[in-house]
């Protein structure tokens, strides 16, 4: 479908946008100089209206795969090669990166328990979790698809708002706590994918019972998430606004959907 590519391309764009913007917001605590500044305004802009690109590659990623008729075995065969030769590839290309830059610096000693260390948190370098997590998301594929049939209409939705307000909630704590100087244990990567359940579900479920969202509201409802995320990065912290589970951004990311959805 037309708009999928359309949508995906200007997700991508986002993506760059977004990377770009974060090096204006990102590490500048509210004591540092630069904070607040214009720069600093125009980094939190941008930064906030694209928070939406990768929770909307994963809900048009649902709505295709919870959708598809192939079987569990055609569907791993085919997933495989996509998935694992760029995993591969630049995970190899950016420890050679990693390894560089510490050759400049004369931190070789150090080298092979920091690209290791980034392999054991699914990050060979910081922006590659998506392709570590993906997989295990296509991994659950076939079991969230029979969820999606059996369940029927109302409680597939209920289903994907329980999965929303789990991953929600599980963020939102994690910021709350970090207040009172309590800092999370490290989790094991290959379990990041069960936040991002419910965008993926949602796509499904929007493709499978034809759901559609009055232009209007989605529009309102993507003004006032970015609305929120600007402000309350200022004055809270981007940590959480930023966060692709944070309310906000939930909010944002299934509201550009729609609105795609009817444009493209």
């Amino acid at each position: 479908m037309a708009w999928a590519y359309n949508v995906r391309v200007l997700a991508i764009f986002a993506v760059v946008v977004l990377h770009t913007a974060a090096g204006f917001v990102g590490g500048v605590e509210k004591s540092d100089i630069f904070y607040g500044s214009m720069n600093w305004w125009a980094g939190n802009m941008f930064d906030s209206i694209t928070r939406w690109c990768v929770p909307v590659f994963v809900m048009i990623s649902g709505y295709f795969l919870l959708n598809s008729s192939d079987n569990a075995f055609v569907f791993f065969k085919k997933r495989f090669g996509r998935i694992f030769y760029p995993l591969a590839f630049w995970s190899i290309l950016f420890s050679g990166w990693v390894l560089l830059k510490l050759s400049i610096k004369g931190d070789l000693d150090t080298a092979h328990l920091i690209i290791a260390k980034g392999f054991l948190m699914g990050r060979p370098y910081y922006h590659l979790w998506f392709l570590f997590m993906i997989p295990f998301l296509y991994a659950a594929t076939p079991y969230l698809k029979q969820v999606l049939v059996s369940l029927g209409k109302e409680y597939s939705f209920a289903f994907i708002c329980f999965a929303f307000l789990l991953s929600a909630f599980s963020i939102l704590f994690k910021n709350l706590v970090s207040f009172f100087g309590v800092e999370g244990g490290v989790g094991f990567f290959a379990n990041d994918f069960l936040l991002y359940i419910g965008y993926f579900m949602l796509g499904g479920y929007i493709k499978r019972h034809e759901v559609k969202l009055n232009p209007l509201y989605a529009v309102s409802g993507l003004l006032l998430a970015w609305s929120t995320t600007v402000v309350g990065s200022y004055f809270f912290t981007y940590e959480y606004f930023y966060n692709y589970l944070s309310f906000n951004t939930i909010i944002a990311s299934v509201c550009i959907f729609f609105c795609c959805y009817e444009v493209f």
